[in-house]
């Protein structure tokens, strides 16, 4: 079996490289995940995605690259103060009812993923500001 994500056609693929996972199976790396995320957020509030984000930034990934790449993969249509306005709002997503089959690493709710979305916003966009 092939699997193949699609993208249209005026969007450029973020993915950078490949991660083997098993025989002929790759996934892509987490920065290219990374920017899908953002990047489909604004078009969709789903929890699973938010929780993602706050997964990836806990991996040490910066919020800035993130928002970078999905200002890239949307041809620069992203706007990068809507992206921060809507990430660090938690009331934007609420939790799946039976979102705990996932076995998520972390048991967190949406306020603690806010609040390391403000934290990730004040060091990488306000270097000034002392956190």
């Amino acid at each position: 079996m092939k699997i193949s994500f699609l993208t249209k056609q005026e969007n450029l693929s973020p993915i950078t490289s490949v991660v083997p996972i098993l025989n002929n199976i790759k996934a892509a790396d987490l920065d290219s995940i990374a920017a899908m995320k953002v990047e489909v957020m604004l078009r969709r509030s789903e929890w699973r995605d938010y929780y993602d984000i706050y997964s990836i930034l806990m991996e040490g990934k910066s919020l800035k690259a993130m928002i970078a790449g999905a200002d890239s993969y949307s041809n620069h249509r992203l706007k990068t103060r809507d992206a921060l306005n809507f990430l660090s709002n938690s009331n934007n997503y609420k939790k799946e009812k039976n979102f705990h089959l996932l076995n998520p690493l972390y048991d967190i709710d949406g306020k603690e993923i806010e609040e390391l979305i403000k934290i990730s916003i004040r060091k990488e966009y306000l270097p000034d500001n002392k956190d």
